[in-house]
């Protein structure tokens, strides 16, 4: 018998063809249309079918080269169904089927016992020396091993995921790049299981920096200098200040990134040029505080990569993370959508899982409509075009299918039109349950276990949506309306029966979202099983921004167009934040100020109000934030004094702003 076959669940071959072809196969072998199945002294099996064709799978050789008679250039139906009767036709004593290997156990068994020769010979030459000339410039790959939950082993590395489905063979190794398998990421997946099971074989998850032989220039290299130096000019001279004449500098700034291969830099740039452009057209895109963040992370990354740190440089700088990743065969399960409002322009953004990698891509979608018409709502949105073959209702609530994938290094998902390669899009009913930890969370405890082990935001990857999550609703304990800042809260309680408050505030561009919400919160369309949104930490618990819920039927808030009635809620006042909370805002608001306004154009009492805040820091337990306020309040006084000192004002804002970004993450 072929244990690799025995080995394989109908999940593993869903990410090795399709789900729908899963699906029917199913249905027909349940319906006694399967095959006949036979197996030679060489464990060749073959499935001889009621409509003549005629299907074999050699061992060793990947499901979609398998030979077929109906001539199907893909994985077909018929080798879809031989792969799925094989063990229940092995099971029963099968003719012509010899005694089993014993299938290897999928908790001990790590893709890293897999030596090279046996990479070379299955990949072959030229794919194993595309993956050596990788490992040469250095690949960091986080490991997750087999699990209850997920019983492959997988390998996330910075421009696509490897999965190994069966034990001990490579031939069921899937990637999701275009290749899909027998690529040199599965050669890089299989070295980075190496080195993590020389470390230590037990962690479930560890980040690896993968044989790097040239490692990354100590402190990120001139590139990296460079952009540090912008956005220290920028924040001299501040976002109102800012000559129009940058835009020369930042492509200049990027470009060096970009030949360095520093990912990430190369990313806080451009969110950081998009921000001054959004302030000099008074757009309401522009976020003052996420356009403060910008220039501090920047210098985080810089003082990571010089070394001594337990981070590779690499990771903090994103080294061998492509731009854009060209995707084949893409499941994904939508989790809902939001619509922002920016003048006349309306941006939708859907968020997509993929069930295989629990990543969240998002896909975004923008209009422009012209003067003298009423720009729409997001509910009238909701039949517009957003892809080949799919509306913006339709993909929101649905799950898609799609052969023109590109996936940005941001996990922004870009879905183009190709002959051949439409994107299809079924309905769904909220189908989250089927979705890996984390991204479904049934316990906070779980998640927050999860976020302690992830190194800071400031030098994690820099993708969206990474905070989104599908949580596992056990009951629904309150929902209260706050007028005075128009917004709807609730209590929702997990397995465990911890809390945490859903809040969301009312919006021009959806009227109807909070209606739609509380409908139903209240059981309008039966009781909440699921709710998805990004989930963040508040006052020492944790708080969702919700994208959709799973109740009888998907609800996507923003986008509700049918008839309900809406609760009457009871009202609350909003409460004010605790003094931690409170004195940590405050600081972070004056750091947002200097950059906005510039360290060289602070009004002269503003080093004063540095030393009250650092004073009311130092009242709450917050020393070293106080102290760092204080050194920027004498680095600003000296600077003034001499211009020499303005580079040292900028460097302490960085360390001021950076400690801050840290404390808000733990709170």
């Amino acid at each position: 018998m072929r244990a690799d076959l025995l080995a394989l669940t109908p999940e593993a071959v869903a990410a090795l063809a399709n789900l729908g072809l899963v699906k029917r196969a199913l249905k027909e072998l349940e319906q006694g249309k399967g095959p006949e199945i036979s197996e030679d002294a060489n464990g060749v099996v073959t499935g001889a079918f009621p409509d003549g064709v005629t299907a074999r799978l050699p061992p060793g050789v990947a499901l979609r080269d398998a030979p077929c008679t109906c001539g199907a250039a893909t994985v077909c139906r018929h080798r879809v169904a031989l792969a799925l009767a094989y063990p229940a036709w092995a099971g029963t004593g099968g003719e012509g089927a010899a005694e089993a290997e014993p299938v290897a156990d999928t908790g001990a068994w790590s893709p890293g016992e897999v030596d090279d020769e046996t990479l070379r010979q299955r990949l072959g030459r030229r794919m194993f020396e595309r993956a050596a000339a990788l490992r040469r410039t250095g690949v960091t790959v986080t490991i997750r091993r087999p699990a209850a939950g997920d019983p492959a082993a997988t390998a996330e590395l910075p421009t696509c995921t490897v999965r190994f489905l069966v034990p001990g063979d490579l031939a069921w190794a899937r990637c999701d790049c275009a290749a899909q398998q027998d690529c040199e990421h599965v050669a890089l997946a299989v070295w980075a299981f190496r080195a993590a099971d020389a470390q230590d074989p037990a962690v479930p998850r560890r980040l690896v920096e993968v044989a790097v032989d040239g490692p990354v220039t100590e402190g990120g290299g001139d590139a990296l200098a460079a952009a540090v130096g912008l956005a220290a000019e920028i924040l001299l001279d501040g976002v109102v200040h800012a000559r129009p004449s940058l835009a020369p500098a930042f492509a200049l700034c990027r470009e060096g990134l970009r030949r360095a291969g520093q990912t990430w830099p190369f990313t806080l740039l451009e969110d950081l040029e998009e921000e001054l452009a959004a302030w000099q057209a008074r757009s309401a895109r522009f976020d003052a505080a996420r356009c403060a963040a910008l220039p501090a992370e920047l210098a985080a990354r810089q003082r990571a990569a010089s070394g001594g740190g337990e981070l590779p440089a690499a990771f903090v700088l994103g080294q061998g993370e492509a731009l854009e990743t060209r995707l084949d065969h893409l499941r994904l399960v939508s989790l809902g959508a939001r619509v922002q409002a920016d003048g006349r322009d309306r941006e939708a953004e859907i968020l997509l899982a993929d069930p295989d990698t629990a990543a969240v891509l998002v896909l975004r979608k923008r209009w422009t409509f012209p003067a003298g018409t009423e720009p729409p709502s997001a509910p009238e949105l909701g039949g517009r075009r957003v892809a080949s073959g799919a509306t913006l209702a339709g993909l929101a609530g649905g799950q898609a299918v799609t052969r023109v994938a590109r996936r940005r290094a941001n996990r922004l998902l870009v879905l183009g039109d190709a002959r051949g390669g439409l994107t299809s899009v079924l309905p769904q009913a909220g189908a989250w349950d089927a979705l890996p930890a984390p991204l479904r969370v049934t316990r906070l405890e779980e998640l927050a276990a999860t976020w302690e082990a992830r190194p800071p935001r400031l030098l994690r990857p820099r993708v969206l949506a990474e905070d989104v999550h599908v949580l596992a609703v056990a009951e629904v304990a309150w929902i209260a309306s706050l007028p005075g800042t128009q917004s709807l809260r609730a209590g929702l309680l997990d397995a465990d029966g911890e809390t945490i408050v859903l809040h969301k505030p009312w919006r021009a561009v959806a009227p109807r979202a909070l209606d739609a919400l509380a409908a139903a919160l209240s059981g309008t369309w039966g009781p909440v099983r699921c709710i998805s949104g990004e989930i963040r930490r508040h006052l020492g618990g944790f708080e969702i921004a919700p994208l959709a819920l799973a109740c009888d039927r998907l609800v996507v808030p923003d986008l509700e167009t049918g008839a309900f009635e809406a609760p009457r809620l009871a009202t609350v006042p909003e409460r004010p934040d605790p003094p931690v909370e409170s004195a940590a805002a405050e600081a972070l608001s004056l750091l947002e100020e200097a950059v906005h306004q510039g360290l060289r154009h602070l009004a002269p009492g503003y080093p004063g109000r540095l030393d009250t805040t650092a004073r009311r820091l130092d009242g709450v337990g917050l020393h070293h934030a106080a102290t760092h306020l204080r050194t920027l309040e004498t680095a600003l006084r000296a600077a003034r004094s001499d211009e020499a000192g303005w580079p040292a004002a900028a460097n302490a804002w960085n360390g001021a702003a950076i400690w801050l970004q840290l404390l808000r993450e733990g709170v």
